[in-house]
């Protein structure tokens, strides 16, 4: 036979209706066993596979999973986002679905919600700053399924996955406390929930644990790209009481940091404490970096699975969980200079 094999010639072939032949093969309700072995043989001698688009048209789903994170980097390849994605990729696999990486991502674009509601999906796994929380319980209740990634200030409508960040950054200042640190800076933009909770803990942290609250310690910047970052290491090193450590937003703003304090010919540790945020394999063993690890592949394997439950009928309020980090000490921390 020529061609790909189609329906119409399996029911042929086992001499049976075509509404027959397409009961058999989606799961043989109502369809009597000699039948069904007969289609069934008649689909494997002919290699037959059935039609994915025409399936989901039939059934209204897709068994598809959309995942709109950043950007996958070849020269950060074992950063956190690729433990994220390899874990929501295993994850969407035990439950028998396939994932769509969406082209565009966050801070690239800012969506709309109809983005994500063309039917190519029957669910999707969202990074933050794709969507507002506002505009993420809208997408919910349209029917698609969201789990939102790093953000738990969405609405109950939408499962989540977080992190603690606000242990994790305390955790961090008090043991640069305990190093005799009393001035500790903070260097992170504020778009998204993640880093917005990291600067409350910061500010949180320098009360509660009586370190200097000067707000000029916590530069505000729009973005970790370009000149922003080496711009807020030199106006802190400019102020009339530096200070003797920075916490930076995450490891790549860490990597940043380190770079425009050797520029500065600012030692580290000697002068100047740096701690990051994720654990990003890299960063961490370039520098032998202190900061907070958090699980990303663990991340993405709870997001999965997550996904599955609101796919089997579970309500978003119960798909809702923060995950711990730890802070583990290295070598750009050291007693604060005397």
């Amino acid at each position: 036979m020529a061609g790909t094999p189609t329906i119409r010639d399996v029911a042929a072939k086992a001499r049976v209706s075509v509404g027959t032949a397409s009961r058999a093969l989606s799961g043989g309700e109502h369809v009597a066993p000699k039948t069904l072995e007969a289609v069934r043989s008649a689909a494997a001698e002919l290699n037959y596979v059935p039609n994915a688009l025409i399936r989901s048209l039939q059934t209204g789903k897709s068994r598809i999973v959309g995942l709109y994170l950043w950007r996958l980097d070849l020269e950060h390849a074992a950063s956190a986002v690729y433990a994220l994605t390899l874990g929501l990729v295993q994850s969407l696999t035990e439950i028998n679905y396939d994932a769509l990486i969406y082209h565009h991502h966050p801070f690239e674009r800012h969506e709309t919600i109809s983005y994500f509601m063309d039917g190519r999906a029957d669910g999707v796994i969202l990074a933050p700053g794709a969507l507002e929380p506002e505009e993420l319980g809208q997408l919910a209740r349209s029917g698609v399924k969201v789990v939102a990634l790093y953000d738990a200030s969405v609405p109950t409508n939408v499962a989540c996955v977080d992190i603690d960040n606000r242990g994790g950054v305390t955790d961090a200042i008090r043991s640069l406390a305990e190093l005799g640190h009393t001035r500790v800076a903070l260097i992170a933009p504020e778009y998204t929930h993640d880093y917005r909770e990291r600067r409350r803990a910061w500010e949180a942290a320098a009360v509660d644990l009586g370190l200097q609250a000067d707000p000029r310690l916590g530069p505000r910047i729009t973005s970790e790209h370009g000149d922003e970052v080496p711009q807020a290491v030199a106006a802190l090193l400019d102020l009339p009481e530096p200070p003797t450590a920075i916490v930076a937003g995450d490891d790549l703003i860490a990597e940043t940091i380190l770079e425009a304090l050797r520029g500065l010919g600012v030692s580290v540790p000697g002068s100047m404490s740096v701690v990051g945020f994720d654990g990003h394999p890299e960063v961490v063993d370039k520098y032998d970096l202190s900061g907070v690890v958090q699980p990303a592949l663990q991340v993405g394997m709870v997001a999965g699975r997550m996904m599955g439950r609101l796919l089997a009928g579970d309500d978003p309020a119960d798909c809702r969980i923060v995950l711990p980090v730890q802070f583990v000490e290295r070598g750009t921390t050291a007693s604060a200079p005397r």
